[in-house]
Formats: C-alpha cells, sequence, structure tokens
C-alpha cells in the first residue's frame, strides 16, 4: 500500500508504528484510537497524515487534492461523495503527475506541499476502478468500504520526480457529483472559493485570525472554478481544459480590520444615532467588492458587493445618519429612502454579528 513513500535515500523524518497481534498500532509510542469500522490500512492511512501534518506547523492544511500537468498543478477540492478521489486517479490513468487527495499545505509566500499518499477510493467508486481493484491486482487496502490504491498502481510513472512539492498553481476547482450529469464548468468568485476551503481546512484554527487572509490570496492568486460531474470521461476532458491559457487578473485583496466594540451590544435595528463599526474579534478579508469574514463566535460569512460597501463605510465613529446624508448628497438621492434601505442592510450585519 505504502510502495511510493518508500525512499531511496536515508533523508526524511520517519515514525516509528508498531502492530500487536490484537490489530492495534501504536505511533512513536501511543495508541491509536481508531474510528468505528476503520481497518487497519485505514489507521495507517490517518496515523501517516496526521504525522504529515504535525510536521509542518507553519502551514494551513486544506482538504483538496493535487495533481499538475507540465509545470502547472491543479487543486481539486470538494465535500465527501463529490468524487474527488476518483477524479484524481482518472487524472492519473490520464497523463497527470500525482501529489496528493487528501490534503494540500499552504504557507505565507503561496507555495504549495501535498502528500503523496495512496489515493483512498470508496465503494462506489470500485468498478470505476477496474482492472486495478485491490483484490484483483494484490495492492491497496482489500476493504469493502474504502480502497487505498498507489498512484504507481495506476500509472507507474505518475509520481513527480520532487514529490511534495507542486508546481505553481493554475487553478481551483471545487467538484460535485451528481448521478448521469454532464461535467459542466461554472466561475467561481474567490470569496466563495475562500469560504469552502476554509470551512473544510484541517487546522485553521491553529492559524487564528491569519487563516481568512491567506486563504483569501490564495483564492484570488489563480482562477477558481465549480464543476459538476457524472463522473464520465467528459469530467477528465474538463479539468484538461483548465491547463489551457486564458487571460486572468488577480483580484486586490484587502484585510477587514475590527472594531473594539464588542459583538452583541447594539440593538439588532439600527437607528440614525448609531455609531457602528466591525465588531471586535471578526477578522476578515475583501476581494474585489466582496469579502470573507469570520466573526467572534467562529462563523464564516461571505457578504456580497452591498453589505460589503456598507460594512467598509462604519469607521466606529460616524453616526450612521451621516454617513447616509453624505452619500445621499454625494449621488443625488432620497436620504429617506436610502436611510431606510442602509438601516435595514446594517441591520443584517449586526444580525450577522460582523458589526457592532
Amino acid at each position: 500500500m505504502f510502495v511510493d513513500q518508500v525512499l531511496d535515500s536515508g533523508d526524511g523524518v520517519g515514525m516509528e508504528v508498531i502492530v500487536d497481534s490484537a490489530g492495534r498500532i501504536r505511533v512513536d509510542g501511543r495508541l491509536w484510537d481508531p474510528e468505528p469500522e476503520q481497518s487497519l490500512c485505514d489507521q495507517l492511512m490517518y496515523a501517516l497524515m496526521r504525522a504529515c501534518l504535525d510536521a509542518e506547523p507553519e502551514r494551513l492544511h486544506l482538504h483538496a487534492g493535487c495533481v499538475s500537468l507540465g509545470d502547472r498543478s491543479l487543486m481539486l477540492a470538494g465535500a465527501a461523495g463529490s468524487g474527488k478521489s476518483t477524479l484524481i486517479a482518472e487524472l492519473v490513468r490520464d497523463g497527470f503527475d500525482y501529489f496528493g487527495d487528501e490534503r494540500v499545505g499552504v504557507d505565507d509566500e503561496l507555495r504549495l506541499t501535498s502528500l503523496a499518499k495512496p489515493i483512498s477510493v470508496v465503494s462506489g467508486s470500485f468498478a470505476q476502478l477496474g482492472s486495478v481493484g485491490s483484490t484483483v491486482s494484490g495492492v491497496g487496502d482489500p476493504s469493502a468500504r474504502v480502497w487505498h490504491v498507489p498512484a504507481s498502481a495506476l500509472r507507474p510513472a505518475s509520481m513527480p520526480t520532487k514529490p511534495g512539492a507542486p508546481p505553481r498553481l493554475g487553478a481551483i476547482v471545487f467538484v460535485q457529483f451528481r448521478n448521469g450529469a454532464q461535467a459542466h464548468v461554472d466561475d467561481l468568485h474567490p470569496v466563495t472559493a475562500a469560504r469552502l476551503l476554509l470551512s473544510d481546512a484541517l487546522d485553521a484554527d491553529r492559524f487564528s485570525d491569519a487563516a481568512v487572509m491567506l486563504v483569501a490570496r490564495l483564492c484570488a492568486s489563480v482562477p477558481c472554478r465549480s464543476m459538476v460531474h457524472g463522473g464520465g470521461p467528459d469530467a477528465i476532458a474538463a479539468l484538461r481544459r483548465e491547463f489551457a491559457p486564458r487571460p486572468f487578473s488577480r483580484s486586490e485583496v484587502a484585510p477587514i480590520v475590527a472594531g473594539t466594540r464588542p459583538a452583541g451590544v447594539r440593538p439588532a435595528q439600527p437607528s440614525r444615532t448609531s455609531v457602528l463599526g466591525v465588531a471586535s474579534h471578526t477578522v476578515g478579508a475583501c476581494v474585489g467588492e466582496r469579502s470573507l469574514v469570520r466573526t467572534a463566535s467562529g462563523d464564516l460569512v461571505e457578504l456580497d458587493e452591498v453589505l460589503t460597501a456598507w460594512l467598509l463605510l462604519l469607521d466606529g465613529r460616524t453616526p450612521l445618519g451621516t454617513i447616509i446624508d453624505e452619500i445621499a448628497h454625494d449621488q443625488h438621492l432620497d436620504p429617506r429612502a436610502l436611510g431606510d434601505a442602509v438601516t435595514a442592510a446594517i441591520a443584517q450585519l449586526v444580525t450577522l454579528g460582523v458589526a457592532a
């Protein structure tokens, strides 16, 4: 199962894994606590992933896979059941280099690392692997629930010359499986992409305030797409097209700075005399005209262009009525009509815990 992880040199840091006669494992002397229905191979896989994550404390780890073609890499993300790992297995068969199917690390310079562990394919996709199934080829885990298949069993030359260090990122694609669907790709706003990645990150809490800005910068640096697919060859063709040259301009990313007033001290319905700002312990990033905010309670909130514009105008010093009057004057609008719309928008920000 771990044939692709065997090093031919003394480089690298290892861990001691002991399996006793009862099938229990100890990792560096610590007894591994398995989840229900985990096979021994499952446990070994998760122990490897945990050790590699702990070895990179300077990186934020995202739940995503990574393959490359030529000098660019493609990050695939998706919820459980999205077909992500099966697509990666098919891409490897189709000539892509394999870097991982479960996690991608990113540092402050937006450099990536990935763990080229065996590809974990769930039972619903066994038939799609065909002749490389574990019970036929003798590779991977002969579990009825999941197979852990080395990439080299899919294509012998699939492992990169520099494992763990993908080439520059070319695109991020969020995949969603629908039975019988034709592959369809849409553009995805960087803020939406960042929210999806951050909500499924493996160690976002360890990065605290820096996580939102880091993931927003990553998503603003490359094209982000969503793809609905039915698992057919058209999905592989669609992903190949992501490597075709096309115009792209990076979006500007700016931090949203929290104020000092605690969240929840203002009424749910602000008035013209209210003085509001970004709630304390709230962090966010503005990409283009939209924003992603993590509130003091840890909720990830995606704000559209209207809510973002009003949030950025709340400085914690100026009464809301003054802001409304100035904008109404500049835009030649009726202050009363504008005030009704603005107070409704601000009330929504307060309810979300973003403004206070």
